[in-house]
């Protein structure tokens, strides 16, 4: 009866953790949100992840991407973003707009805490063929 109730408890403990490292968000799936005020392509960040993680645009297009960090799950600096189109920090719950000419090849970048440099996530911008 003791194993029995303990066993309960574990899983129950594993599945309340595991449901906890989940973060939500209306992009995770599918295609990005279009920002209705500036046309750009939404990205939300937050430690976990950037969502979605890899957007498209074609060859030459001057494109825009806006990067909102969460209120929730990121570390209290903010987020880092560091690649070759755009280096930047954006503070907790804001958001920031970056515009770049597509160049002809993917790049990536990545996320990072900005007081200690710690990456968290990667991201791509391809190009669309």
């Amino acid at each position: 009866m003791k194993l029995l109730v303990f066993s309960l408890l574990f899983v129950g403990v594993l599945l309340l953790g595991c449901s906890s490292q989940q973060s939500p968000s209306p992009t995770a799936q599918g295609s990005p949100s279009i920002d209705p005020q500036t046309g750009a392509l939404i990205m939300d960040v937050d430690d976990h992840g950037i969502y979605p993680d890899t957007v498209y645009f074609a060859a030459g297009e001057h494109a825009k991407l806006l990067l909102r960090v969460s209120a929730k799950n990121v570390y209290f600096g903010g987020v880092g973003f560091k690649g070759e189109l755009f280096t930047l920090d954006v503070p907790i719950g804001e958001q920031k707009l970056v515009e770049f000419t597509m160049p002809d090849k993917d790049v990536s970048f990545i996320t990072l805490w900005p007081a200690n440099q710690v990456k968290k996530a990667d991201g791509w911008i391809k190009v669309r063929k």
